[in-house]
């Protein structure tokens, strides 16, 4: 387990966290950004509950995987998260916007922007871009996509359909 889910695993175990309905998280939120599912997949959590804390937010952020089983509703809230050149084309016909990873130094794909986080040579970041929050919230109508960085770089392989 790595060292943010571990803390936050900790705090929880003694009992850091309050509890709060989804509305009072809402507020508690408070015009903040929030990334939503920060350690693990956030259409786990039922969208009814999500969409309350979402609301609270300035700006969110937020993936799934899981997209292809879930009520179109959580793409009003989150990005598809898309593996392949298919799973962009199939998102976008099932009513998402992806977030698509690309082999460093590969050609960008088309209708797509790239993650303002590159794009701005790390001058912005989730909490001030919102570029991928989901249908309903994206400043931009299209899909998204990050060159492949850092360690793990090396593994991502250009896959098409």
């Amino acid at each position: 387990m790595g060292q943010a889910p571990l803390s936050v695993w900790g705090a929880f175990n003694r009992g850091s966290y309050r509890e709060a309905t989804p509305q009072e998280a809402a507020e508690l939120i408070d015009g903040r950004p929030i990334r939503l599912g920060s350690y693990g997949d956030p259409s786990l959590v039922p969208f009814d509950v999500l969409n309350a804390l979402a609301s609270g937010s300035k700006l969110r952020t937020g993936y799934t995987h899981q997209w292809r089983s879930k009520d179109v509703r959580y793409a009003s809230l989150l990005m598809a998260s898309a593996d392949t050149v298919e799973d962009r084309r199939d998102a976008r016909l099932a009513g998402w916007r992806s977030f698509y990873v690309i082999p460093k130094g590969a050609a960008k794909p088309a209708n797509a922007v790239e993650c303002a986080s590159t794009r701005d040579l790390n001058k912005r970041d989730c909490d001030t871009c919102g570029m991928c929050s989901g249908v309903k919230g994206g400043k931009v109508a299209t899909d998204v996509f990050i060159a492949a960085h850092g360690a793990g770089a090396k593994f991502v392989q250009l896959q098409d359909a």
